[in-house]
């Protein structure tokens, strides 16, 4: 078997789970970070995928480690952790080097700066880039990579697709539940969620709760038809999510955002700012959900008005239209785009 060395940050449900479909037919190792306190997710690592914590690491031992592997092909997370980039160059293999990246263009001077220098570093230390779409896509251009592919990202479908069935079959309760599944951070715009939700809760909303699954340094607001669940596994979720009308991600920065697959393949209506990364790729404005300007209170109040003022016909055909956008990445594309790779390289 072909083996790959994955250079990652934090672990997720859904990155061990594209993880363990590509040890069925490749080795598998993965360097990664300290589980997220903001997110405690456990995991259950399949025994054939070899981890190391990137904690206490030093150059010596993860170039020891990776060049003990002699991987066919090494895959790097970003490219802002020292210690990775300095092993990817002491490998020196750039045509067997793929970076991995999910920063959005913005047009700002330090991103022209980074397009400039990649010219004598990234495109030089990789000749391929790995990103989760569109607006990624744009960025990786710039840098000066001519060979990029897209889906890097990719939800569990087979723990999400069991809830829309069960919504085809199922009549859901006459409140009206609008889901958050996020931490609680500012860059997530909870606030602005939780003051206009409670705005609006009086009269247009009144048969709607707002339920959050969550934690971070923000502050919970309490009201009565707004509902605080904390921190939940992905499996924990699936109760909530079987009971909801609709999902919102209000973030005023959020690259991509694989909580909105995972809430497509559901067959939840959405609700997403245009600084969320994927609405690009899962969302069509009307048909499966509304847009809003991340940066307008306002605005966010008028889609919240839009929802609720939306028959429950609609909502079920945009539930059924987000599940039909949710197939347009999916764990088999994302293990064939490896399987494409590691065939080019010698055994």
């Amino acid at each position: 078997m072909k083996r790959v060395v994955f250079l990652y940050t934090e672990l997720a449900d859904y990155t061990l789970f594209a993880l363990e479909e590509l040890s069925k037919s490749t080795e598998v190792f993965i360097v990664h970070y300290p589980i997220n306190p903001d997110a405690p997710f456990q995991f259950n690592i399949p025994k054939n995928i070899t981890c190391l914590s990137r904690s206490g690491l030093t150059h010596s031992k993860l170039s020891a480690w990776v060049f003990n592997i002699k991987p066919h092909l090494l895959i790097c997370s970003g490219w802002s952790d020292g210690l990775y980039l300095q092993t990817v160059m002491a490998w020196n293999k750039p045509e067997r080097s793929i970076l991995c990246m999910d920063t959005l263009w913005n047009n700002r001077p330090r991103q022209w700066l980074a397009c400039i220098i990649s010219r004598w570093t990234l495109t030089r230390w990789f000749k391929t880039a790995w990103v989760p779409g569109g607006l990624q896509n744009r960025y990786a251009q710039k840098l000066g990579f001519k060979s990029i592919f897209t889906g890097f990202y990719c939800c569990r479908h087979s723990l999400y697709l069991p809830v829309f069935e069960e919504r085809k079959k199922t009549a859901l309760a006459p409140t009206k539940v609008l889901l958050f599944i996020g931490r609680y951070h500012a860059q997530k715009n909870v606030i602005a969620l939780w003051k206009s939700f409670m705005e609006l809760s009086e009269n247009e909303g009144s048969d709607w709760e707002l339920w959050c699954v969550g934690t971070g340094p923000e502050t919970p607001i309490k009201h009565s038809k707004i509902k605080h669940f904390g921190f939940l596994q992905p499996q924990e979720t699936i109760k909530l999510i079987s009971q909801s009308h609709a999902f919102i991600l209000p973030s005023q920065f959020e690259p991509w955002g694989v909580v909105v697959h995972e809430m497509a393949c559901a067959g939840l209506p959405l609700i997403l700012s245009n600084a969320v990364g994927c609405a690009e790729q899962f969302l069509i404005p009307e048909k499966n959900g509304f847009i809003f300007d991340s940066k307008s209170e306002q605005s966010l109040k008028d889609v919240l008005k839009k929802l609720f003022e939306t028959s429950a016909e609609i909502r079920t055909a945009m539930g059924v239209a987000s599940h039909e956008q949710s197939k347009s990445i999916t764990v088999t594309q994302w293990v064939q785009t490896l399987q494409n790779w590691l065939s080019e390289v010698p055994a």
